[in-house]
């Protein structure tokens, strides 16, 4: 697999309707490339707060609609730093970090 982060990704935002119910701006942690017709937001995170829930919401619709727009496939990953923390072993390469947080998107959005 040969992957990259994508140049310019601080510049990649998305906007969201925060918990007080204003317009928020959502920049993610990473953008991964794994190919032309593969790409993957990553969220990492320390300590939760309330936006966090409707900001995955958002990634989550804007990934759908992405994917459907471009038919080139844009998924995301949830990393909680506690999560991480609780690996046996340490993934040693990206599929194996998809294979294990990619899976636990039902526990994130309701």
């Amino acid at each position: 697999m040969n992957l990259r982060l994508i140049d310019g990704q601080r510049k990649f935002k998305m906007e969201y309707i925060n918990y007080e119910g204003g317009i928020g701006l959502y920049y993610p942690d990473f953008v991964v490339k794994i190919s032309e017709t593969e790409h993957w937001v990553v969220e990492t995170k320390g300590l939760e707060n309330f936006n966090d829930p409707l900001k995955i919401e958002r990634l989550s619709k804007w990934c759908k609609d992405a994917t459907e727009q471009t038919n080139t496939k844009w998924d995301y990953l949830y990393v909680m730093q506690e999560d991480w923390d609780k690996l046996e072993e340490t993934p040693n390469s990206f599929s194996k970090i998809i294979d294990y947080f990619g899976n636990r998107k039902d526990l994130l959005i309701k």
